[in-house]
């Protein structure tokens, strides 16, 4: 292969799938972030016969007529969905999927039917694209890189990609900011002014642009993995979101130069005669950099998850949980817990010789802590990062009935955790259960996150208290209807959805002009409140209307401690519903049958 070779034929080739990775896989950040990766898909569907009538009607290819065809069809396409929904009563994936499957036929059909495959415009280069006829005629070495000769002659597929791509880099430069607060937090957008449908229609409109810019040259198979593989790929590589860009902008790099030498080269290095599809083979290249970062990267992938978890057994393994003698032991008079004696090991947990899940170095002794990943879990497990304690996560399986062991029932009568055992109590070891109990015992423990004056003492325990009595169970009857309750309840289920929106309500108007719960400090009584608002969206309760809610939120959601300790036990969550078994023992309990329990973990 000559150099003049190179330069006309695979040079303007390469940088056109460059240009159409790039512009793509950077918006396509964005959608991944906001689950609306198909968006990208969706559009490659719709604009395919607005793409042809714009055709047929200029008589051109050219990329104004195109443009305005492709915006064309995508407005009749949001249109029709809208009809369906309404006229044939069908939810709205259905009635996207009726629209777009028939939207991309009838382009099909429109190119077999009319004169467009003249114009290198048919069903074949509709899916894989032109790129192997994009040619930069008129170079013959590198010093013509340079000529305003040859400049001119660039092929009109290239400088549209190049100008596209400019203007996507421009718009995410100088809005990057409102992007990044609109695709995390709508509500703290909101909350903040900005007008966040109108970001996010400007963005769906980008997006627009750059598949249709794309889908001539690459195709619209192409398009739809440059939207989706390059962000995917980054996202699994990182939690900067700046930096997630400019790995995608790398990722597509990568893909597009190596995709297309792979499929012109690879088959003759082979033995072969033939080239590959240049589209088709990035899309492949585009896929395979994601399988690495799936099974490598180094906090995400397989292969780091796998030796993460496998180190974490070997934790489990290597502890020893209730090894204590003293805990649950009586007190001797003078009101100092006795140091001696034996506790019971018979029960779930000391069966299980259960270990660390995490240990955090800190100030003073170990705590014991008596955990499962629930929101009430986590407002103790937070507490416990954001003072830096050292402290031995002790999993309570409350599925399987481990919170009415008879060890366990010696910290936590009420068979509930979280609980704890502090071991740097000047009483010596001191059992606490109930989460507001634990805060406050853990607050004063610190000297940490409690005013020290009598006023915002005073104010942070009616917050604390106010959030045990309502919040907290408000919101687990509503999570209990929503999530885990069968059959039709509807007067319970309005009942708590109601007092857990009204809940809401007292905090959105508590937090007006207040950046915390209680004067400008962060203090137990955020974390308290934070985990059952986490978890609002998932309850169905969105925080569109409570924006100094959503504020609030966020700012405590971006605190590291605050995500150290909601992370702590993930791998503990459950991922299934419940059996009829797990629904027995967590929904039906009685005096009678807590006691039964109880005798039954005591005799195992």
């Amino acid at each position: 292969m000559t150099t003049a070779d190179f330069l006309t034929i695979d040079l303007p080739a390469m940088l056109v799938a460059v240009f159409a990775a790039t512009s793509c896989g950077l918006l396509g950040n964005f959608l991944v972030l906001r689950r609306q990766a198909l968006i990208g898909d969706a559009i490659s569907h719709v604009v395919l016969p607005g793409i042809v009538a714009g055709f047929l009607v200029a008589g051109t290819i050219s990329t104004l007529p195109l443009m305005l065809g492709a915006m064309a069809a995508a407005i009749l396409a949001a249109g029709l969905i809208e009809l369906f929904q309404r006229a044939g009563r069908l939810d709205s994936g259905a009635a996207m999927g009726v629209v777009f499957t028939t939207m991309f036929a009838g382009g099909i059909v429109l190119l077999e039917q009319s004169g467009a495959a003249n114009v290198h415009l048919d069903a074949e280069h509709a899916l894989y694209g032109n790129l192997e006829s994009t040619l930069w005629l008129g170079v013959t070495d590198w010093s013509d890189l340079t000529s305003i000769v040859a400049l001119a002659e660039l092929p009109r597929t290239l400088v549209t990609l190049a100008a596209v791509t400019a203007f996507v880099v421009v718009l995410v430069v100088l809005f990057f900011k409102e992007l990044q607060v609109t695709t995390f937090d709508a509500g703290l957008a909101a909350s903040l002014g900005l007008p966040v449908r109108v970001i996010s229609v400007s963005l769906i409109v980008v997006v627009a642009v750059a598949a249709v810019a794309a889908f001539e040259a690459v195709g619209s198979i192409l398009v739809i993995a440059m939207f989706i593989c390059p962000a995917a790929t980054a996202r699994l590589l990182t939690d900067n979101l700046a930096r997630q860009l400019w790995i995608s902008a790398a990722v597509a790099a990568v893909a597009g130069i190596g995709g297309y030498l792979a499929a012109a080269f690879g088959p003759v290095l082979l033995g072969g005669t033939n080239s590959l599809s240049a589209a088709g083979m990035i899309a492949v290249a585009a896929g395979a950099l994601q399988t690495l970062a799936i099974l490598f990267a180094p906090r995400y992938g397989v292969v780091s998850q796998s030796r993460q978890r496998a180190a974490r057994r070997l934790d489990l393994a290597g502890g020893k949980v209730l090894q204590n003698a003293h805990v649950g032991a009586p007190r001797r008079p003078g009101g100092r817990r006795a140091h001696g004696g034996s506790s019971r090991r018979g029960g779930a947990l000391g069966r299980r010789d259960r270990g660390a899940v995490g240990r955090r170095a800190g100030r003073g002794g170990m705590i014991d802590f008596y955990y499962w990943p629930t929101p009430n879990g986590w407002k103790i497990s937070i507490m416990l990062e954001e003072c830096g304690l050292e402290y031995r996560t002790i999993p309570v399986n409350i599925s399987r009935g481990e919170q009415f062991a008879p060890e366990f029932l010696a910290i936590s009568p009420n068979n509930r955790m979280p609980a704890i055992v502090d071991h740097d109590d000047p009483d010596g070891p001191m059992p606490v259960f109930e989460s507001g109990a634990i805060l406050l015992h853990l607050a004063e423990r610190t000297g940490r996150f409690m005013p020290t004056d009598r006023v915002g003492r005073k104010e942070t325990l009616e917050w604390l208290f106010w959030q045990v009595g309502n919040l907290g169970p408000m919101a687990g009857q509503h999570s209990h209807y929503w999530n885990y309750a069968e059959g039709d309840h509807p007067y319970p289920a309005k009942r708590y959805a109601n007092e857990y929106n009204r809940c809401i309500g007292v905090l959105e108007r508590r937090l007006e002009g207040r950046d915390w719960i209680v004067g400008d400090a962060y203090s137990i009584a955020d974390m308290a409140s934070f985990p059952w608002v986490l978890i609002a969206k998932a309850m169905g309760q969105a925080l569109d209307d409570f924006p100094n809610v959503a504020r609030w939120r966020a700012a405590v959601k971006d605190r590291p401690a605050v995500q150290r300790g909601v992370d702590l036990g993930k791998e503990l969550r459950r991922t299934a519903k419940p059996t009829d078994e797990e629904r027995e023992l967590l929904y039906n309990q009685s005096a009678a049958s807590t006691a039964a329990l109880a005798d039954r973990a005591a005799k195992n």
